[in-house]
């Protein structure tokens, strides 16, 4: 896949319109408001906690992807992830 979006606030929308659920109940999961990925507020930081909940409610996105923005949104089947409980 072509990535060309350059910020991580960028690809939480990409990731929110790729989940199974809408965008009111994706951002509610991840306890932050879409308010802040709207104008000039998407071009502030994130919150660590904010990356944390979008990790551990959504354990098939890729953490490089999400960081960097190198590879897959989604993690491939094989490929290294949170330890089993």
């Amino acid at each position: 896949m072509k990535n060309n979006l350059s910020n991580i606030k960028e690809r939480i929308l990409y990731l929110s319109e790729n989940v199974e659920v809408s965008k009111q109940e994706f951002f509610r999961k991840i306890n932050v408001t879409y308010g802040n990925f709207t104008g000039d507020k998407k071009k502030r930081p994130i919150n660590s906690d904010a990356l944390e909940n979008i990790l551990r409610t959504y354990p098939q996105t890729s953490p490089e992807w999400l960081l960097t923005g190198k590879g897959e949104m989604l993690r491939t089947e094989g490929s290294a992830g949170p330890p089993s409980a």
